[in-house]
């Protein structure tokens, strides 16, 4: 096993990289008239990167690719999560995204439909470039499974443990493996699969942590509104875990969120879902841990993919 003399710190490893895909998105965001003004306030709210940075890390995981092609598709990634995320607010009505006011908030619906379709599309400008790793079936994929769940979530909301399941992976966690696995094409590697479920663990652990700060979170820290979840009557797994402890009944929605907040707290849910989310990232540092590692920078990598692991178990924005 390589051995680094000093502890690899996370922002050592993605500074580089992250600089250049920040770098990528500007110099891609670039339009006519009004829609340049909407590119530049999307351009400057910078979320934590985490997309980007699994593309990176897991082609130096295994055995690393060209680094140019790697910057351009981790900027592809983060364009069209940024789309995601545009389309989100509008869904959700949401006047705060990472401390600032959306899109929707500022120009309105239409104007932030059409914004987010415009980053859909320079994401895929980006994948087509760099045809010859066979990126777009994974994405494509990846956006069908998105656009499927949120359908799927307004017209028949989950309710039950099972559903849930489904529902993250559509919402979160495909996005995550796709990052991860492409990562891999990147690489030439052939452990594809392992790749994408790592990506699709992380993605679990980060939206099942997500769903618990909507109810314990500080809005000042998560830069945005809590309780959104509860307004907009969602089943998430803080209410899942406590219906099927018998402690909440399916008629919820009558009450406050400070009621529901007081039930999830007093029955300890958080407790109950940190075990799940460590049972979870477990199974992703068992998948790191099977990786053969045979230089520095492959050891880094898988450093840092643990320090991600960590950071999701224990964040609190």
């Amino acid at each position: 096993m390589i051995q680094i003399n000093s502890q690899v710190l996370l922002q050592e490893v993605r500074q580089p990289v992250l600089e250049k895909v920040t770098a990528k998105i500007t110099e891609i965001l670039n339009s006519r008239g009004f829609m340049q003004e909407v590119l530049r306030y999307l351009s400057n709210k910078k979320g934590k990167m985490i997309r980007p940075l699994l593309v990176q890390l897991c082609a130096s995981l295994c055995g690393g690719g060209v680094f140019e092609d790697i910057v351009d598709v981790a900027a592809g990634i983060e364009l069209l999560h940024m789309a995601s995320l545009v389309h989100d607010d509008i869904i959700d009505h949401s006047d705060l995204r990472r401390g600032q006011a959306t899109l929707n908030n500022l120009y309105g619906a239409s104007v932030a439909v059409l914004a987010g379709d415009f980053l859909f599309a320079k994401a895929f400008k980006l994948f087509t470039k760099h045809k010859g790793y066979n990126l777009i079936p994974t994405m494509t994929d990846v956006v069908c499974r998105m656009c499927e769940g949120e359908v799927n979530q307004l017209v028949d909301p989950v309710k039950e443990e099972a559903e849930y399941w489904d529902y993250i992976y559509d919402k979160t966690a495909c996005l995550l493996g796709a990052a991860c696995r492409v990562g891999g094409l990147l690489a030439s590697s052939e452990r594809l699969d392992d790749l994408e479920k790592l990506g699709v663990l992380l993605g679990y652990a980060f939206q099942m942590t997500d769903d618990v700060l909507d109810y314990y979170g500080d809005p000042d820290i998560l830069g945005k509104r809590v309780g959104d979840d509860h307004a907009e009557g969602i089943w998430t797994l803080p209410l899942i875990k406590a219906k099927e402890l018998g402690v909440l009944t399916s008629d919820w929605k009558n009450l406050s969120f400070k009621e529901l907040r007081k039930i999830i707290i007093e029955n300890d849910i958080h407790s109950m879902i940190a075990m799940d989310v460590t049972n979870i990232l477990s199974q992703a540092k068992q998948i790191l841990n099977s990786f053969l590692i045979e230089t520095q920078e492959q050891q880094k990598a898988k450093q840092a993919l643990t320090e991600i692991a960590d950071y999701i178990l224990s964040r609190n924005n």
